[in-house]
């Protein structure tokens, strides 16, 4: 094998990884672990002082890098590195010499038998000397600093002792982290740290941290200082988190946490990753520097102003509401939606009862049939019950909603019982202020739509004009802007009104984007504006504030503006009581919206699962397409893809009664469809929104080949409203897989069938077997789990893998440092240059001889070819569903 040593590319990648790591060693350091490890062995990079325990991995293919203390691929781009990649000559058995291999693994263990046992001995001794010391006392570090003990809000030992060498006692500060593990601070520095970890054993330090103050921390940095200095000038508990990587996992326990971050790259790196609010102070590396500098009173006056703002942005974005919904959570099939029409059917007075869809009010299993059904099974009186169902026109529905309230309030039973059908969209439209409401039940079943955001371009006067229109109130964050549209203003309603405006060029797109925000009566309109870096740029707002007439905004020539439309949690105010129906609806976007944006409160209300002990017995397996990701991109990148997996599942099991839900494209296109007509099976195929659809349980295979997974621009958008990406795929893609697979057979908990369930990736497998062990225990969790296998067909295993790392060489000769450069440069403008190369027959080494000038130009010709080549599809309404 080719020494790894001289592969100029190899250690490059390396070196990159070790800097983005804070990794110690060095590429050719690492490099020669890896000459000397066996397949499936580590070596131990380092565990000195405050660092992250580092190991590198060797397996068949290359070797790993593993921090114990974080999650490495968070800093560094690469950490895995696949030898074939390179020009190694790697051989997996070429050069080793497995027999001094041996006697070193041998040695290795020895070695660290011997250091654990020095590791308890030397804990040990901390131990007792923390037992032992003179509590809160003065200390050289901490007199060094300008603490008196009286400044010091937590326990600590001052006592001289041993540390590492027996026989040279040194004054020792020592505070405990967990009964594992003790921070020691010595007078002076050794070998370039005054501060050291001691643990029990490795691992014990991960998670854990002490607290300066009393109670439950609020706040969190990194060293003692620092926490001794927050909570003298905060009065408030502070968390010593001891390194970037710890605190990480503290704020996985703890994510209310306010980081007080080190004032570098290292510190704002910890606050991105650990995902908390951070304050950083100016022009100093961290707040205990600040104190040394400036004194205590103006580290108190910035923290308490900082603090102030962080807890401002904490606040809902629209503002605090005194709603509170009862959400009725419970797995599909659990019967939420009988069980309601149940207590409906027992209750008097008004249900106001919100399907998803006309569709939802007339099939044959409706919630109408269920009512009907009930009363007479259970000689009930049948309530009195009206649809209101045509969403044609708003006045539509308004007369026919109106009427049939008008209708309820003329009946004079006092013991009366109605029920009115509205849909989602009925919501938004209908004004429900209205006294006879006031002792009325709001029942929604299934989840609305949540939130109608998308970005768009103003100019600064236009944005000018556009609010002017309005009375609006605004909020600032550290970032944007979030100004809530409210009524029209005096002029908004000249400019509204006048028919001019609606229909000449220059004023019609304003008068739309106004007709849009007054079009939903019980919708919340804001925009969510850049804030200008240039801090020049302002103009002047409206808002309905007898005290301050206007509000000034910095913006740029040109915001960034972010249009948002969401459901008014007001409407909830006219009820006497709400509650919304659905599986895992704690955690639906719509849920999560009105919690941040609108501070409405919850009261969950879980319901058991009607498959009493679990569904193992029901699955006959669970089958994940790839242990990869699947995305609509992978399908239509591949378009044979689908039907190569249609034929996989095909040899897994009968599709004789097997439903097919793909994306609407998919659909059109025939992808897997089209292979399984031609093989002669009669398979149902439908969008993957079946909402209210309880006329599939003839179905025993359930194929879910779609993805919902939401777009970047739509994770950037909603991240300003709390939203993470996560939660949104959590919601929009995994919910729906698991409503889909109680579709079929398997939604019955009365019968004996059994069903297979197709899933589209292994992140979704495992949000379903999570769900499982949540609703059914751990015991039942790994029975289902026991059930999952891969797709491992040679040809979809191919689609879904990822390409390689690293570029082969062009043509014989490798590509120059300065031609690789260049290229770099060009792929920013041309990112499919590859593409262009080998269509003009080109090597990257022969492309990079040409000006940038004679390649953007040919580069031009080629894309208006492929532009000119390509067909777009009519868009297909799919029956009011679209995906």
């Amino acid at each position: 094998m080719q020494n790894l040593l001289t592969n100029e590319q190899l250690l490059s990648d390396l070196q990159e990884a070790v800097d983005d790591g804070w990794i110690l060693e060095q590429p050719d350091e690492i490099l020669e672990f890896v000459i000397n490890l066996r397949e499936g062995e580590f070596e131990q990079l380092h565990d000195t002082g405050e660092k992250s325990v580092v190991r590198v991995y060797r397996n068949a293919k290359g070797f790993y890098l593993h921090s114990t203390g974080c999650t490495l691929s968070d800093y560094a781009e690469k950490i895995f590195f696949n030898l074939s990649d390179y020009d190694t000559g790697f051989d997996a058995t070429d050069g080793f010499n497995f027999e001094a291999m041996e006697e070193r693994k041998v040695e290795r263990d020895k070695v660290r038998a011997d250091k654990a046992l020095t590791k308890l001995q030397r804990f040990t001794r901390i131990e007792n000397a923390y037992v032992n010391g003179v509590k809160n006392i003065a200390h050289p570090y901490l007199t060094a600093k300008g603490f008196t003990p009286a400044d010091i809000n937590i326990e600590y030992s001052v006592i001289k002792a041993d540390l590492f060498q027996s026989g040279k006692p040194l004054e020792l500060l020592i505070y405990k982290l967990n009964d594992d593990a003790y921070q020691v601070i010595t007078p002076a520095k050794i070998n370039g740290s005054n501060k050291f970890i001691i643990i029990r054993e490795e691992g014990a330090m991960k998670g854990s941290y002490a607290v300066v103050g009393d109670g439950v921390p609020e706040f969190i940095v990194e060293g003692l200082a620092d926490a001794i200095t927050a909570n003298m000038a905060l009065g408030r508990s502070v968390a010593v988190g001891i390194n970037a990587g710890n605190i990480r996992v503290v704020a996985q326990e703890l994510p209310e946490l306010i980081l007080i971050g080190d004032n570098d790259d290292a510190g704002r790196l910890s606050a991105k990753h650990s995902g908390l609010d951070a304050i950083f102070c100016p022009d100093h590396k961290d707040v205990d520097d600040f104190r040394q500098d400036k004194g205590i009173t103006l580290v108190k006056r910035y923290l308490e102003r900082e603090v102030a703002r962080v807890e401002r942005e904490r606040e809902p974005t629209l503002g605090e509401s005194n709603s509170c919904i009862t959400l009725v959570s419970a797995p599909p099939g659990s019967g939420k939606s009988y069980s309601e029409c149940q207590n409906i059917c027992q209750r008097t007075g008004l249900t106001i009862y919100a399907v998803h869809n006309k569709k939802a009010m007339g099939q044959r299993d409706s919630r109408v049939s269920e009512i009907r059904e009930l009363c007479e099974s259970n000689s009930y009186e049948l309530p009195v019950m009206r649809t209101i169902n045509d969403t044609a026109h708003e006045d539509t529905i308004t007369v026919q909603f109106n009427r049939a309230i008008d209708e309820y309030c003329a009946h004079e039973n006092e013991d009366k019982n109605w029920v009115i059908f509205i849909t989602h969209k009925a919501l938004s439209l209908l004004n429900f202020e209205n006294d006879a409401l006031a002792e009325a039940n709001l029942v929604i079943d299934e989840v609305p739509e949540a939130y109608s955001i998308h970005a768009d371009k103003m100019t600064k006067q236009n944005l000018q004009d556009y609010l002017s229109y309005f009375e609006a109130t605004a909020r600032e964050y550290t970032s944007h802007y979030v100004v809530s549209l409210l009524e029209l203003s005096s002029n908004g309603r000249t400019f509204y009104y006048s028919d001019e405006n609606k229909d000449d060029l220059e004023t019609k797109y304003c008068w739309k984007m106004i007709d849009q925000v007054l079009a939903n009566r019980n919708h919340s309109n804001f925009l969510i504006i850049e804030k200008s870096t240039e801090n020049q740029m302002v103009f002047c707002m409206n808002r309905p504030d007898e005290n301050d007439n206007g509000y000034y905004l910095n913006v740029g020539n040109t915001p960034k503006i972010n249009k948002c439309e969401m459901f008014n949690s007001s409407v909830f105010d006219c009820f006497a009581n709400v509650r919304l129906l659905s599986d895992d609806v704690e955690n639906s976007i719509f849920a999560l919206l009105l919690k941040n944006t609108q501070g409405v409160e919850f009261d969950l209300q879980p319901l058991p699962s009607r498959h009493v002990g679990g569904i193992a017995n029901r699955l006959d397996r669970i089958i994940g397409v790839t242990d990869k990701t699947f995305s609509k991109h992978k399908i239509e990148a591949r378009p044979d893809l689908s039907n190569k997996i249609a034929a996989a599942v095909a040899r897994e099991c009968d599709l004789t009664e097997s439903l097919w839900l793909l994306n609407n494209a998919s659909r059109e296109n025939g992808d897997a469809t089209a292979w399984l007509e031609q093989e002669g099976y009669d398979v149902a195929d439908l969008n993957p929104m079946t909402h209210g659809r309880n006329d599939l349980t003839r179905h025993n295979v359930i194929v879910m080949l779609y993805s919902l997974k939401p777009s970047p621009v739509e994770v950037a958008l909603l991240e300003h409203l709390n939203i993470s990406q996560a939660q949104i795929t959590r919601w929009r893609e995994h919910n729906v897989h698991m409503q889909n697979a109680f579709r079929g057979s398997l939604r019955n908990p009365g019968s004996d069938s059994t069903c297979t369930l197709v899933l589209p990736d292994k992140a979704s497998v495992e949000y379903f077997l999570e769900r499982v062990g949540g609703e059914w225990g751990v015991a039942e969790r790994e029975l289902v789990e026991a059930k999952v296998s891969y797709l491992e067909d040679a040809a979809v295993v191919a689609d879904f893998e990822n390409k390689k790392v690293g570029r082969k060489c062009s043509g014989d000769e490798p590509l120059t440092k300065t031609e690789k450069n260049t290229l770099s440069r060009w792929r920013k403008k041309f990112p499919d240059l590859n593409d262009f190369a080998n269509a003009i027959g080109l090597s990257l080494k022969e492309l990079v001889q040409f000006k940038v000038r004679q390649v953007a130009e040919r580069h031009k010709a080629w894309h208006d070819s492929l532009v000119d080549a390509i067909s777009f599809p009519d868009i297909v309404d799919d029956g009011g569903y679209s995906v």
